[in-house]
């Protein structure tokens, strides 16, 4: 159960009908408001439980992690008497929830190593994938090469992290050694071999992954795997294979597969070439609203672009125009300063500026 506004209106009706006292319910609150990210209501239960459970506190470490309050989490954390290996993968998937978190991570990860945790599959599945996604390859590659019970979870967390750091060669190279130990691909590998292939340029070998996903395996290519190969041959300079795919694709006006085949034309520099679909979606703001309320219909969200920074024990994250942060003000403020400095610089006088202390 993720819905909020559904947890509230269950929370409000429980406190109506007298029932709160109960346990199970307050438990079941919770966890629901963990699950849901809404950690205010989540703390607010959680403060009026007396005898409170590890079960209890496990949902409420998984709810601060995957929210990125490390700090809290790892207070909650402390305060367990037995820590599972649940607890110990929550830890490790929210120490890097944006990506931008790599030393809480090897602190836990060194925190683990000291107690004598042992490290079975799923552990060493976050802790690998909290390195990749923390932008440490060496130690992920490290981990992985030390354990030598491997699943297909973990070969392809491994593919995926190397292929999105721009490692296709060691990707492909783990893809072989996972077939030679008699591991059936999934879905997912192919995604992250289409992505390695992509990224390289390699439009052949990633032609050859697509057929051998279909014809060897007997999977039905999804939307992901649709788009890998269209962003494939417009970066290889191979558009009219991208037309060619979308000719054979079922439900080709799905958002996804029209933004990449609009970005293969643009690489390409090709407008004549796009679909009258694809064109009108670019260029004709009545049918983007259609589109857009397609993917609505459909509950398909589009994520916003971020950045963030990771500052004394917190992850920052802003968006395009976002205001909602409590610094926001003298942020724009400092922003407007560079941007004004830097508009009278001459080009050959903005490498000298080096450093920027905010207090």
């Amino acid at each position: 159960m993720r819905n909020s506004k559904l947890g509230k209106e269950i929370h409000a009706w429980v406190l109506r009908d007298g029932v709160i006292s109960n346990l199970f319910v307050k438990s079941a609150l919770v966890d629901v408001y963990c699950k849901c990210g809404n950690m205010k209501y989540a703390d607010l239960v959680y403060a009026t439980i007396e005898c409170k459970n590890p079960f209890l506190t496990t949902s409420m470490i998984v709810g601060h992690s995957s929210q990125g309050n490390m700090s809290e989490a790892r207070r909650l954390f402390d305060s367990l008497n037995e820590k599972n290996s649940i607890v110990w993968t929550a830890l490790f998937t929210g120490a890097c929830v944006l990506q931008a978190a790599l030393d809480p991570g090897k602190q836990i990860h060194a925190y683990s190593l000291r107690k004598g945790m042992e490290m079975e599959e799923k552990l060493i599945s976050a802790t690998i994938d909290m390195y990749f996604k923390s932008g440490s390859t060496e130690y992920a590659g490290k981990i992985f090469k030390k354990f030598t019970e491997r699943d297909l979870i973990l070969y392809n967390i491994m593919i995926s992290g190397y292929a999105n750091h721009g490692h296709e060669d060691q990707a492909m190279e783990l893809y072989k050694e996972m077939l030679e130990r008699g591991l059936k691909p999934d879905e997912v590998t192919f995604i992250a071999l289409l992505s390695a292939s992509r990224h390289s340029g390699l439009g052949e070998t990633g032609e050859k992954y697509f057929k051998s996903m279909v014809e060897d395996y007997k999977m039905v290519p999804e939307t992901d795997h649709y788009a890998c190969m269209i962003d494939l041959y417009g970066r290889a300079n191979r558009l009219e294979k991208a037309m060619d795919l979308m000719k054979k694709i079922p439900r080709n006006s799905d958002p996804v597969i029209l933004g990449a085949f609009l970005n293969a034309c643009k690489i390409n520099r090709n407008s004549r070439k796009r679909s009258g679909r694809a064109a009108i979606a670019e260029e004709n703001w009545a049918e983007m609203r259609k589109i857009r309320e397609k993917m609505r219909g459909k509950e398909t969200k589009k994520l916003a672009g971020c950045s963030w920074v990771y500052l004394e024990n917190g992850i920052h994250a802003f968006t395009s125009g976002d205001t909602l942060h409590s610094k926001a003000e003298a942020i724009y403020s400092i922003l407007e300063f560079l941007s004004a400095d830097l508009r009278v610089l001459p080009n050959s006088s903005v490498g000298k500026i080096t450093t920027l202390t905010l207090t």
